[in-house]
């Protein structure tokens, strides 16, 4: 497995820059990448959510609600 580190990312618990890595696998989720970004300093992990619960919050977060506003003239 490959560490892909993230330039510029800062870890949340250690505050040291360019640490966090992302480790490529075989059985890691689309895009050849896992959902767990670790602190090579720390060891603090940021875990992602997958595609579905994305897709799961975004379609509980749209409002659908219409006005209709009346213009005088």
């Amino acid at each position: 497995m490959a560490r892909k580190f993230i330039a510029g990312a800062v870890c949340p618990q250690c505050q040291q820059m360019d640490k966090i890595y992302i480790e490529d696998s075989d059985d890691a989720s689309e895009g050849g990448m896992s959902s767990v970004a670790t602190c090579a300093a720390c060891g603090y992990q940021l875990k992602q959510p997958d595609d579905e619960g994305e897709k799961d919050i975004k379609e509980q977060q749209v409002d659908e609600t219409v006005t209709f506003v009346n213009f005088k003239k």
